[in-house]
């Protein structure tokens, strides 16, 4: 993988890709690959700048090995499986079924909501409130 380094302390790592900003698939896979390490606690892509910034903890010799292997093209290649088949997938995908209400479950709802309109035009303030704390009790106990 073609990258230099930008920053390096002894705990993170911070490289700028020299090629074009990795898409969704290959950030993934490539954080994956690190993220197999033992050493390695975070990784983060920066998309606009093509940057990777490596937390880790021991030595950095592993991670850059992983780095310099020159899988650039395998990395890609993978990506593109791994997106053919997340399309496949959603396309194969069963559709949802909408929840269908019953005629007498949705005649029942229309008059409690119309209930409720009247409740809170036609009583006074007071009354009105403590019906519905009656009606939210009532709903608790079921």
């Amino acid at each position: 993988m073609n990258y230099r380094i930008m920053h390096e302390t002894e705990r993170s790592l911070r490289l700028r890709l020299r090629y074009a900003p990795l898409g969704e698939s290959e950030e993934a896979l490539l954080r994956f690959r690190l993220q197999k390490l033992p050493s390695v606690r975070s990784v983060s892509f920066f998309r606009q700048t093509g940057g990777i910034l490596i937390s880790f903890s021991g030595g950095r010799e592993e991670i850059l090995s992983l780095l310099l292997r020159g899988e650039e093209e395998e990395l890609r290649r993978s990506a593109r499986c791994l997106d053919f088949l997340t399309n496949l997938l959603e396309k194969n995908a069963p559709e949802k079924k909408e929840a269908v209400l019953s005629p007498s479950l949705k005649k029942r709802l229309r008059s409690e909501i119309i209930t409720e309109a009247f409740i809170d035009l036609l009583l006074p303030m007071p009354i009105s409130m403590a019906y519905h704390v009656f009606k939210f009790l009532e709903l608790e106990r079921m």
